[in-house]
């Protein structure tokens, strides 16, 4: 599906080889437990009308991002790579300086809803090394739960300058059609100046498990925008359309639905929709975070 006469960008997939880093994430969901590479995404991106997509650090180790940034030299299609770091280490800086000597380098991830300690992200040299990355002009993805957000608002004080943008909507249990205290926290998060949010990672904190038994993909796009709706309706209210950024969480959204689904889905939840929001949600908004064409 394009969108008249601008191609998309997918700002959230994954890329990983088994066999190379090991992903205990991944337990319990044999789906994902295969390579997943640049040939088996490009399809998805050509049947949408996507012409650029970029890559998301899934393992927490620097050799996964150098890696990385290794399939995005070779593949014109991908406009950049969101790596890690130990924000944490004396040498969090040049660390940082030596992996951005890679233009293709656009920021870093960490999993923060992996940690144990929920405000995490305030430890003293977590902050440190996210001054570092504000400084050489570089994003950070929060990839949080709803649990995390009301540490955002501090954390932002104390590194005013840091490009941020909140990963798939924080994760809030879209299948119990939970709102509360997500919807309140991460207002807080919105009004924050710059802060942008992820439209990503929903299908698969849906309830996913009867989609399968709707028999055409224009009936399942339906009752997956349906779903969504409350959820896409209060991000875009407190957000706007002009900080929101959509990205697919590929290949982690195949356990639930086809990449063309997700796609179709995000669209509809959102409704109607003017071309030049489209354009903002699906590519522009990507463009001016991440700073790629």
């Amino acid at each position: 599906m394009q969108i008249n006469n601008f191609t998309g960008i997918d700002s959230h997939q994954h890329f990983w080889e088994i066999g190379r880093f090991s992903y205990p994430w991944m337990s319990g969901v044999p789906e994902l437990k295969r390579d997943f590479l640049p040939q088996d995404l490009k399809p998805n991106l050509e049947s949408c009308g996507i012409s650029k997509s970029i890559i998301v650090q899934a393992h927490t180790s620097i050799e996964e991002t150098l890696w990385l940034l290794e399939i995005a030299d070779q593949y014109d299609f991908i406009a950049g790579v969101v790596g890690w770091v130990d924000l944490e280490a004396d040498d969090v800086e040049q660390t940082i300086e030596n992996l951005s000597s890679n233009s293709k380098l656009l920021g870093i991830r960490h999993l923060v809803h992996d940690e144990i300690d929920d405000d995490w992200i305030l430890r003293p040299k977590v902050v440190r090394g996210l001054k570092i990355l504000g400084s050489l002009g570089l994003t950070y993805d929060l990839l949080l739960k709803p649990r995390h957000l009301k540490f955002i608002p501090e954390l932002m004080s104390l590194v005013p300058d840091l490009k941020a943008v909140v990963d798939h909507i924080s994760k809030p249990n879209i299948s119990k059609q939970e709102i509360e205290p997500w919807q309140s926290d991460l207002a807080e998060v919105a009004k924050i100046d710059g802060m942008y949010c992820k439209f990503s990672g929903m299908v698969t904190e849906a309830d996913f498990s009867n989609w399968s038994d709707l028999q055409n993909q224009s009936g399942l796009v339906d009752v997956i925008a349906h779903h969504l709706a409350p959820y896409a309706e209060i991000v875009k209210s407190l957000f706007g359309i002009d900080r929101l950024i959509w990205g697919s969480d590929w290949p982690v959204c195949t356990i639930a639905v086809p990449y063309e689904v997700v796609y179709a889905a995000a669209l509809k939840s959102l409704g109607d929709l003017q071309e030049q929001e489209k354009y903002l949600l699906m590519a522009g908004n990507a463009m001016k975070f991440y700073q790629v064409h």
